[in-house]
């Protein structure tokens, strides 16, 4: 499989911010979850095997 460059964008939210307007750690961490997520999700529609994804299964 080819790599390629993978990009999203999220709006951010104003819950994600603290009082200072500086993002949360934990709203950092939700976006890293979600896009990884997102990336599976557009990997597996392009192909039916997973080790194709992850190579060695790791």
């Amino acid at each position: 499989m080819n790599s390629k460059e993978f990009k999203i964008s999220f709006q951010a939210r104003r819950a994600d911010m603290d009082f200072n307007g500086h993002m949360k750690n934990t709203a950092c961490l939700d976006y890293a979850a979600d896009s990884r997520m997102l990336y599976f999700k557009e990997q597996l529609e392009r192909t039916d095997d997973f080790s194709e994804i992850i190579p060695n299964g790791k």
